[in-house]
């Protein structure tokens, strides 16, 4: 057929990115549409004054999303510093010569 395995490999990653993407969209609606609980608090809960939950939360929140900018940042940075050094094709033959010429096939 002429098509190598690349073209295949990229198709099944495309299908279970669209497999991944449908799932995670029908979950998304199910927990909108679902109905939920009462959020009314009853006497007795609303006599009860403790500390506010959602501040916890919201500063749990915080120290991960900032831990993880800080994080992004640094694997940005070190990315950007050591550049990728790609490798050249070696050609034996030009590098067998040279050698012998350099040093008359003595390793220094």
């Amino acid at each position: 057929m002429g098509v190598g395995s690349g073209i295949f490999a990229l198709l099944l990653l495309l299908q279970i990115t669209i497999c991944a993407a449908s799932i995670f969209l029908l979950v998304s609606i199910f927990l909108l549409v679902s109905p939920r609980g009462s959020t009314a608090k009853s006497p007795v809960e609303g006599e009860i004054s403790g500390y506010d939950e959602s501040v916890t939360h919201r500063a749990l929140l915080m120290s991960s999303m900032a831990l993880a900018t800080v994080a992004a940042g640094g694997c940005i940075g070190t990315f950007h510093h050591f550049a990728p050094r790609y490798a050249k094709s070696i050609d034996h033959q030009a590098d067998v010569l040279n050698f012998k010429v350099a040093g008359a096939g003595v390793i220094q």
